[in-house]
């Protein structure tokens, strides 16, 4: 099994590079495909126990899944290339996630045809940007600080939320 994983994320990793053809990315599924293969060596490491190779499959798929910057991230190993703007960007991601691929998807079915692809993209891009930075702007910042409050007040019998374990 695991040399079936090790050559599908081979693959993955080919196809992310652009050494395969588009074509086959219907059976590779990269999108998903780390975790797919991550998730059956942790499946292996839960049945048969942890071995180096189960180890180092969770490890890669990670990796490639992005992962490995998070960690770097978190490690704080990347703070020499950090810049102020990197955290207003960081902070559109989730808004941005919540509006690009429905709204995006319908400007495309609706204005593909008509506008050059390009200049669709670019626009597009360009307004789910905007649209992320108004609700962040408009409503993740003004609310913050409330919904924190809210959370530290915590429920009965629990401390807060950012309180020290005891």
């Amino acid at each position: 099994m695991t040399i079936f994983l090790w050559a599908w994320l081979a693959a993955t990793v080919a196809f992310q590079a652009g050494l395969l053809p588009h074509a086959t990315d219907l059976v590779l599924n990269t999108q998903f495909s780390p975790y797919f293969i991550a998730g059956m060596a942790l499946c292996l490491i839960h049945r048969y126990g942890a071995t180096p190779q189960t180890l180092a499959l969770v490890a890669v798929s990670l990796g490639v899944a992005i992962f490995a910057v998070m960690l770097a991230v978190a490690l704080k190993l990347t703070h020499r290339l950090g810049r102020p703007w990197f955290a207003v960007l960081g902070a559109l991601t989730y808004p941005l996630y919540l509006v690009n691929a429905h709204i995006g998807f319908i400007i495309f079915e609706r204005l593909g045809d008509q506008v050059n692809h390009v200049l669709l993209v670019a626009a597009t891009m360009a307004l789910m940007t905007g649209v992320a930075a108004a609700l962040h702007y408009g409503v993740e910042r003004p609310l913050a600080p409330r919904l924190k409050r809210l959370l530290d007040r915590g429920l009965p019998g629990r401390r807060p939320v950012h309180a020290a374990p005891k």
